[in-house]
């Protein structure tokens, strides 16, 4: 029999050492009682003044489930593990696409930095190199951004989605700002 660890109104979920609070009971990690026991003795002060408690985990404890989330019966759960897998081939072959495209972008990178340092360009030709400079640097940026966002969604369990997290992470890198290592005067 599985076991949960409460307060009543919060779960604890243990994802790979890392633990957190969840008010989902389906996302409550399920212990075996001894395990269950060990981690109450062990993250005493993580679990913080709350009553936690082990109680055993079953699926009455979920409530009443008022309607078939799938729409459909009976399910076809062939077809929907086989869309879930083509999705992870496309989204895994669409990071080996934007990993080419990176080396591909750093390469022209590389092409303009040393036409800058070997050639006298006049002020028309070196805003050319500039703007070709530029429009790189923008592409190579939406392109980690893309990548970053792909390996957030491949190393998270799909499970997760629901809860807002990805989504949240996701949010984040629109508003990530580049931080000057050296030349902070130039982005004052």
């Amino acid at each position: 029999m599985d076991y949960i660890i409460t307060d009543g109104t919060h779960f604890v979920k243990n994802d790979q050492g890392k633990t957190s609070f969840v008010t989902d009971i389906t996302k409550a990690h399920r212990f075996q009682l001894q395990k269950a026991q060990n981690f109450m003795v062990s993250f005493k002060s993580a679990l913080g003044d709350y009553d936690w408690e082990i109680q055993p985990y079953d699926c009455s404890s979920m409530g009443t489930i008022i309607s078939n989330p799938f729409n459909e019966s009976p399910i076809n759960l062939v077809e929907k593990v086989k869309e879930i897998s083509d999705f992870a081939k496309k989204i895994n072959e669409y990071h080996c696409y934007l990993v080419s495209e990176l080396s591909k972008v750093d390469l022209e990178i590389t092409d303009i930095e040393h036409a800058a340092e070997f050639y006298n360009l006049d002020v028309v030709k070196g805003y050319k190199l500039y703007k070709m400079l530029q429009e790189r640097r923008i592409r190579r940026r939406h392109t980690k951004n893309e990548l970053d966002s792909i390996g957030y969604i491949m190393k998270n369990n799909i499970a997760n989605y629901g809860e807002g997290t990805v989504t949240k992470s996701l949010a984040g890198l629109e508003t990530k700002k580049y931080q000057p290592r050296i030349l902070k005067e130039l982005f004052e």
